[in-house]
């Protein structure tokens, strides 16, 4: 009688430990997986893989002429290692470092956020909401090559393509297929808050 209840015992620890090695494995593998790894945010072009380690968007607000541009002005950037986001003594943004890049400017409804859906090049104006006016990259960005506001830095400059946005509860998704100037195809993803930079000073390309 006593062997029997020693052996329901064990077994009753057996089914526990199992219970508990089982859960740990599933919540291991789900930490893991695809879907909750919110390091995949990359930026490709021409086949070569960066990785984004910082995206942000610049509000450069509505024109005093609604002739140059509708609505609210916004500047997306998305930095690769070696390129980190400052700003000097006045608050104005900064990119300090070096290595791969790339900016484009949108027209949104809302000032301050990227409203969800698709924008699309339009380098021929009038622009429309969800327009991106122009947009470059660059692989080899260096801090020092910059005279004037960091838009100025001459890269190489997007032809056609889009953008999406989606505004989901927890993150943002931002996913880019794009086309250069030069025959070069650019895709992004990119999953996280877009940090809010500042600066007061126009792409020369809208004056």
């Amino acid at each position: 009688m006593k062997k029997a209840f020693y052996g329901f015992l064990f077994l009753l620890f057996a089914f526990a430990t199992i219970g508990i090695i089982s859960t740990f494995f599933l919540s291991s593998c789900k930490d893991i997986s695809p879907d909750n790894n919110k390091s995949k945010s990359y930026l490709s072009i021409n086949d070569e893989l960066f990785t984004i380690t910082q995206g942000g968007l610049v509000n450069l607000g509505s024109a005093s002429d609604e002739s140059k541009h509708p609505g609210f002005m916004h500047v997306v950037l998305f930095t690769t290692d070696g390129i980190n986001f400052s700003e000097d003594n006045t608050g104005e943004l900064l990119l300090k470092g070096e290595g791969a890049l790339l900016g484009i400017v949108v027209f949104n409804d809302t000032e301050g956020i990227l409203d969800s859906g698709d924008y699309y090049i339009n380098l021929r104006p009038p622009y429309m909401i969800h327009d991106i006016g122009v947009g470059f990259y660059s692989l080899d960005f260096k801090e020092e090559n910059v005279s004037g506001p960091y838009f100025e830095y001459e890269g190489v400059a997007l032809l056609s393509g889009k953008m999406s946005i989606k505004n989901n509860p927890k993150d943002k998704e931002v996913i880019l297929e794009l086309i250069s100037e030069d025959g070069i195809q650019i895709t992004a993803n990119y999953y996280g808050e877009l940090q809010a930079l500042q600066s007061s000073a126009k792409p020369s390309y809208f004056n």
